[in-house]
């Protein structure tokens, strides 16, 4: 296999693996489905949803809430459904789409130095979705 040494190397060939720019996200949509460009849009709007039903569900004042395993559990649902937003809708710098990219240029490039470029391998689009969905 490949030496560490090779591996950074090919992280730094700017050839087949173009630093991510603010266009990286958007350009690997362009010509995704309807589902693979959308589904981060569901987890922002089932966010609030999830968190009165949370909120609703479980009786009780807001410190024996807190002090209920069961509502910290559940809580962990809109944490998630915000984290999806933040990493596949817009990261906090505003890029759209930025953590495909991100992962594929940076970490994979050592985890599959394999990919012959890294703007969509290992992970593409559809592999995106079906990771954060299913």
């Amino acid at each position: 296999g490949p030496t560490d040494r090779q591996s950074l190397k090919g992280a730094m060939d700017t050839t087949s693996n173009p630093v991510p720019t603010a266009q990286s996200g958007p350009n690997l949509l362009a010509d995704a489905s309807w589902f693979d460009s959308n589904w981060m849009w569901l987890s922002t709007a089932f966010f609030p949803i999830s968190v009165v039903l949370v909120c609703t569900y479980f009786r009780g004042s807001i410190r024996q809430k807190l002090e209920n395993p069961y509502v910290l559990g559940w809580l962990s649902v809109p944490a998630y459904l915000v984290h999806q937003t933040e990493e596949h809708a817009y990261d906090l710098r505003g890029w759209h789409y930025a953590f495909v990219p991100y992962f594929n240029h940076g970490p994979a490039t050592v985890l599959f130095p394999e990919c012959p470029q890294h703007l969509s391998c290992p992970i593409d689009v559809p592999l995106a979705t079906a990771i954060n969905v299913s």
